[in-house]
């Protein structure tokens, strides 16, 4: 009975975190639309936030490459400031 316990508490735990990262992505998400200059609007997306880590892809190379200067320049340290839990950027090569 103790076994059947602990995975019980386990999968609560696993769909808390998991719902609590959820809801910590789909913020971040819809923030971020706010703070993206308008070429970039609608052509990124939030892939995961993890440790402070937030992940984004871009649907295209050139879509990826604005997004990498812009990032690199303003919108980087705009981010991080906008959102508090976010310490690192990180673009996926391919979406």
């Amino acid at each position: 009975m103790g076994t059947l316990a602990h995975e019980l508490r386990k999968v609560a735990t696993q769909a808390k975190r998991s719902a609590r990262d959820g809801a910590k992505s789909t913020t971040i998400a819809t923030g971020l639309d706010d703070v993206l200059p308008a070429p970039l609007k609608g052509r990124c997306r939030v892939v995961a936030i993890s440790r402070g880590t937030l992940t984004l892809s871009a649907i295209d190379a050139p879509t990826r490459f604005t997004l990498d200067r812009w990032l690199r320049t303003i919108g980087g340290p705009l981010v991080k400031e906008r959102f508090v839990a976010v310490k690192k950027i990180v673009l996926l090569r391919h979406s």
